[in-house]
């Protein structure tokens, strides 16, 4: 078995509970009588993130090996995007009656773990050999910091739910930019 593979299994299974956890949390978020958009929007950020950092390593597949600090690292942002899941989404989204409520008491956490993914997304850049950390591959991780940071440190409305919607746009234009070059 190839290093790389190993690298797949392990991620491959956390990210699979992340996106169990987080369609199940949209579809209870979505046909709630009390839902509410803004966790809408930041599980389809995530869930994107989520597909987006496991289809990076379709470009991997040729190396012959990882090595340790790519493999931690990366099982690290893994581990984060399913703890960011989980913030959002709970131990069970079913039981949540009122999902802006529930959004307003995890709200600060998500975002702050959202940046801290951000952070680490940029650290496996740096690893692997392909950003300095202040390029052009790692500039949505540095914008996502910013939204983030500023979402986890203003609690209005308008700047949580606009960090909501840049973000998901950040994430669905850098897995277009990073991932369809070559295929249309």
């Amino acid at each position: 078995m190839q290093s790389i593979e190993l690298v797949l299994i392990g991620v491959s299974l956390i990210l699979a509970t992340a996106v169990v956890k987080l369609v199940e949390g949209l579809y209870q978020a979505v046909t709630s009588e009390r839902s509410y958009w803004i966790p809408i929007v930041l599980m389809l950020g995530t869930l994107l993130y989520a597909i987006n950092f496991l289809w990076s390593f379709n470009n991997d597949l040729e190396k012959t090996s990882q090595n340790y600090p790519s493999f931690v690292l990366s099982m690290m942002v893994a581990a984060v995007l399913m703890l960011r899941a989980h913030i959002l989404v709970g131990t069970d989204p079913a039981t949540i009656e009122d999902w802006r409520a529930h959004y307003e008491t995890v709200a600060r956490r998500y975002f702050v773990v959202a940046a801290l993914v951000s952070v680490m997304s940029i650290m496996v850049l740096i690893e692997e050999g392909s950003s300095n950390g202040f390029d052009a591959a790692s500039a949505p991780f540095l914008m996502g910091i910013a939204l983030s940071t500023t979402a986890a440190i203003f609690e209005q409305t308008w700047v949580r739910g606009g960090v909501a919607i840049i973000s998901l746009i950040l994430v669905m234009a850098a897995g277009y930019v990073l991932f369809t070059q070559g295929v249309l």
